[in-house]
């Protein structure tokens, strides 16, 4: 009877332990994924976003725009930078600074581009 506790308990330790490990391969893969995918989605993003602006404003707008493309530009290198750094701090102020450059770029379009 002991004989049977005991395998059983190593055959939930085992499986336990397989899912564990397909876990953590699975959620590195997933974190790796994202790492290489996030520069690419936001620089896709960013060069969308300004395309239609310069359709619509034409180059005239680089007047006020360049601060923007500089800004795009300078958290693009910031993200690429810290994806390829092993730091283990990812940052929030990346974040943060992506939103505020995207709900610029959207209000510009929204307000004075749609209109």
């Amino acid at each position: 009877h002991s004989h049977s506790h005991f395998a059983l308990h190593v055959r939930r330790n085992l499986w336990s332990w397989i899912c564990w490990a397909v876990g953590l391969i699975f959620v590195k893969l997933i974190f790796a994924i994202s790492n290489v995918l996030l520069p690419v989605i936001l620089l896709g993003q960013m060069l969308m976003l300004d395309n239609a602006m310069l359709q619509h404003h034409t180059w005239a707008a680089i007047e006020w725009l360049w601060m923007v493309f500089l800004a795009q530009l300078v958290l693009f290198l910031h993200l690429v930078a810290t994806n390829l750094t092993s730091s283990r701090q990812r940052g929030g102020l990346q974040w943060i600074v992506y939103c505020w450059i995207i709900s610029v770029v959207a209000g510009i379009l929204f307000f004075d581009t749609l209109p």
